[in-house]
């Protein structure tokens, strides 16, 4: 694992700058928020930064090692990951693995299942969707679905509500620059050194970033809340923390045009 001083010091310099997007989802929402952490924080801002330094350090990536694959047999035994897939054209599903998350594996052989994406890719801007084969019981085992017309209760965010706040996110990385570059110049002066060994770096300090914000209480992580009969007839079958899905919905082409 990272350091776990240096990630505090990274934590300390991101805080101030992530706590008016906080304040963006108050309540049930910190739930959206904790998953938008992983993906638009440490995945997006944070790997963006890490990599600028890397390459300023004299280490070029290729687009494949910039990236992650779902078809990757190593991926599940990575430290930490969040992962985006699109399910549809407006519809996209984010995976993150990572302390405190039920195993990525097991989340994305769900995901992967057919009905499943059929009904993902079926939502509507309101979370409603038409139901596949045995997608609704995979989504109450989850406690993702109430049962009949219920919407689906896995977080979704409109894309088009991303993009009006991606300036924030890439103000609050702004005082990470050179903490990360700092980090990322010590790596580069130890011998054997490759793009595959900085990228592992990065996921550790990003796995011990994860952990310390839930040691902090800045997001919510759990597992999977399984639904009982009882709670599929209840909108309070959902779960209260992050279990490591989340949904982006709309035009996902435009917000990565603005956000690449």
């Amino acid at each position: 694992m990272a350091d776990a001083k240096v990630t505090e010091q990274l934590l300390a310099a991101w805080q101030p700058g992530l706590q008016p997007i906080a304040e963006r989802y108050p309540g049930e929402k910190v739930i959206l928020f904790s998953g938008l952490v992983a993906f638009l924080g440490l995945q997006l801002s944070w790997w963006s930064t890490w990599l600028q330094a890397c390459e300023q350090s004299g280490y070029q990536f290729t687009p494949k090692e910039r990236e992650y694959y779902l078809d990757d047999p190593q991926l599940h035994n990575l430290p930490w990951f969040a992962i985006a897939h699109p399910q549809g054209a407006k519809v996209l599903w984010v995976l993150v693995r990572g302390a405190g998350l039920p195993p990525s594996a097991d989340t994305h052989k769900v995901l992967a299942n057919t009905q499943m994406g059929l009904t993902l890719a079926s939502l509507d801007d309101t979370g409603h969707f038409i139901p596949y084969g045995e997608a609704p019981n995979l989504l109450s085992a989850w406690g993702m679905w109430g049962g009949r017309e219920a919407p689906i209760q896995i977080p979704l965010v409109h894309c088009q509500a991303l993009q009006g706040e991606w300036h924030l996110w890439q103000q609050a990385a702004v005082p990470l620059n050179p903490i990360l570059g700092g980090i990322v110049q010590d790596l580069c002066r130890q011998s054997h050194v490759t793009p595959a060994t900085l990228k592992l770096a990065f996921l550790d300090l990003a796995a011990t970033a994860w952990q310390q914000l839930q040691d902090k209480g800045h997001i919510q992580v759990g597992p999977f809340r399984t639904a009982s009969w009882r709670s599929l007839f209840s909108r309070r079958s959902s779960n209260d923390k992050f279990s490591g899905i989340f949904l982006l919905y709309g035009d996902h082409k435009e917000l990565w045009q603005k956000i690449k």
